[in-house]
């Protein structure tokens, strides 16, 4: 495999009540797979997506039943011809792991994260919307430089100094009552934890706004949370040293945290974006 040349997607599968276990919005992380491979001009890899959904749900059955699990689903590009990148000369293939999902913060916990020196790749460098390997140095790099300076995570800004994302999550600010989250013509990710959110939000009578955010809005915010599959909703507690709010979780991260968590484990009612994950219970029983 050539280094970092892949699409790929991240898949949470969510222990539910008793031995039920479910992949989250499985259909949606597989057609951004599909996408982010049309734009990345990786050839076909052979699988059909009934056969991708079993190699998923396979994997799943066998790491869910332990705890929460992360489904990786890689799309490489192969070897071929030295110094060539065709298409047509050079291989392409898909593996699929699994990987336990990080422990949830604590109920009152949140991050601290800073504004990057390094700036999120505009589109005319990579495609910042599609889920790359490729992509991720840049967001490691400035994950890296905010650890080091004693922070939790970065704050990514793009090309014109306005606000994109986290290295692995996507933002959400709050003002006056409203969400609010950088939008796609920024730089950003197509989130789908992002994506969710938004269509979860009048559920909770919430009013969202998609549009350019500048580093000073970060400051007078009254609540930020940082969403991505695997954080599902992080609160930032801090921004360059500035106290978000009062320094605590908000009320309305608290809420969005709450629902999302309750449909991602099938605990608010029949969703279609829950797949039962076959197999788990029968699994678990001989465990």
């Amino acid at each position: 495999m050539l280094g970092g040349l892949n699409a790929y997607e991240v898949i949470g599968a969510y222990r539910g009540d008793g031995d039920a276990a479910f992949l989250f919005r499985l259909a949606d992380h597989l057609e951004r797979l599909r996408r982010s491979a049309h734009v990345m001009r990786l050839p076909p890899h052979g699988y059909t997506d009934e056969e991708l959904r079993s190699a998923v749900n396979s994997v799943a059955a066998a790491s869910a039943i332990r705890g929460d699990a992360l489904i990786r689903v890689v799309h490489y590009l192969g070897s071929g011809p030295l110094f060539s990148y065709r298409s047509d000369e050079v291989g392409s293939g898909v593996f699929v792991f699994a990987k336990p999902a990080p422990a949830d913060p604590a109920p009152d916990g949140g991050i601290s994260v800073a504004t990057s020196s390094w700036t999120r790749l505009p589109d005319v460098v990579a495609p910042p919307r599609v889920k790359c390997g490729a992509n991720y140095h840049n967001a490691r790099l400035a994950q890296l430089q905010a650890q080091a300076d004693g922070y939790d995570d970065a704050l990514l800004l793009n090309a014109l100094g306005r606000v994109a994302e986290l290295p692995l999550a996507t933002l959400f600010l709050v003002r006056d009552g409203v969400l609010v989250t950088p939008s796609l013509a920024s730089g950003i990710l197509e989130g789908i934890t992002r994506r969710t959110i938004v269509e979860l939000a009048p559920e909770l009578e919430l009013q969202v706004q998609e549009r350019d955010v500048e580093r000073s809005e970060l400051y007078v915010a009254d609540e930020a949370f940082a969403c991505g599959t695997g954080r599902e909703v992080w609160p930032i507690l801090s921004i360059d040293r500035y106290v978000v709010g009062d320094g605590a979780v908000g009320p309305i991260t608290a809420s969005v945290r709450g629902v999302l968590q309750r449909v991602i484990r099938g605990r608010a009612g029949a969703r279609p974006w829950l797949t039962p994950v076959a197999g788990a219970a029968t699994v678990s029983a001989v465990e």
